[in-house]
């Protein structure tokens, strides 16, 4: 019995491992951070208050643009004027977008519901 659950957890595993290795974008160049746990990333990195102080001993360490890891999603910090502007005014076009709401568009099929506002349209 315990066979039978013990096998598809493994798998599961498995199959979440080799997803993040080969098929997550990790061959593109990310900005620099601070080091992660695997899986959960800097979760105890980063506190649940005073957040804006931690970006900043972070930005003086890594620069003005840096990635932290929280669980699966990569945050972007932008520590100043100039890197918030290139980013977001100049390269809008490739950084308007968000990423998109699974559950609330494509597996509940809900695209205008008023919990899910950006579902469909990312």
């Amino acid at each position: 019995m315990a066979y039978t659950i013990l096998l598809p957890v493994i798998l599961l595993f498995a199959l979440f491992v080799v997803q993040r290795l080969y098929f997550h974008a990790a061959h593109m160049p990310k900005p620099p951070g601070p080091p992660g746990w695997p899986i959960i990333g800097n979760v105890f990195d980063n506190p649940p208050s005073q957040k804006h102080k931690t970006f900043r001993e972070w930005g003086m360490q890594y620069g003005p643009v840096l990635r932290y890891r929280l669980l699966t999603e990569d945050i972007i910090v932008l520590n100043n004027r100039e890197a918030a502007y290139e980013l977001l005014e100049k390269r809008s076009l490739t950084t308007q977008d968000r990423p998109s709401q699974v559950m609330c568009g494509e597996l509940w099929n809900v695209l205008e519901s008023w919990h899910c506002p950006l579902a469909g349209r990312a």
